[in-house]
């Protein structure tokens, strides 16, 4: 019994170095191991990569320019954003702007003087305009103001002029005054209530200012 013991030992040895892998069954009487058939490794399945990732894997700037624009503030940084919008940086000729402007007042009954003088005021033209404090644009919209308009794409110029030039229609209509709904729209309707006129802020004093006269030259 123990050479059968040994040998046994011996054989299961040498198929494990040869990388065998063996199940044995013992049954309750004790019985010697019994060999079955070797138990061949399953490979794992291959990874599958999550769909929310794919995105890391996408060339962006393959898809069409209006497709990149609302895909682009969803996938990637906002410097990428800026990137794919090079080249926009101004508006081209008068002709262009001149028209978004004609739309935005047809659509608001809003002076077209009024809105450019605005876009002269907030951004001097400047497609990409970005302040200090996140406000981006033509017309300057704060993040939070333009997703409550609707703006997917803050950074294109109907867009931005559209909302913009209806944002300040809801001030007048708020207001009943040209100066308050500009402060309105520099400082928030918030701040005209609570100072019951322009508020005491020397950039918004300044802001109101520069787009009176603007519109008397």
């Amino acid at each position: 019994m123990r050479v059968l013991g040994f040998c046994l030992v011996l054989m299961l040895a040498w198929e494990a170095h040869a990388g065998v892998i063996l199940e044995e069954r013992l049954s309750t009487d004790r019985r010697t191991a019994e060999r079955v058939r070797p138990i061949q490794p399953v490979a794992p399945p291959a990874a599958v990569l999550p769909s929310e990732n794919l995105l890391d894997q996408m060339d962006i700037y393959a898809l069409s320019p209006h497709a990149r624009a609302l895909a682009l503030p969803r996938m990637v940084s906002k410097q990428l954003v800026l990137r794919a919008h090079a080249g926009q940086g101004k508006l081209p000729p008068p002709a262009v702007w001149e028209g978004l402007v004609a739309r935005s007042s047809r659509l608001y009954g809003l002076d077209p003087r009024l809105i450019a003088a605005v876009i002269k005021v907030e951004s001097n033209f400047e497609n990409l305009a970005e302040s200090s404090k996140g406000a981006q644009g033509l017309m300057q919209l704060m993040p939070e103001t333009g997703e409550a308009l609707g703006v997917a794409d803050p950074f294109d110029p109907q867009a931005n002029v559209d909302a913009g030039s209806r944002y300040l229609r809801q001030q007048l209509d708020r207001f009943g005054r040209l100066e308050l709904a500009l402060a309105a729209y520099n400082a928030g309707p918030g701040n005209v209530l609570r100072y019951g006129g322009i508020p005491p802020f020397p950039e918004t004093q300044a802001y109101v200012r520069k787009v009176m006269a603007l519109l008397q030259d």
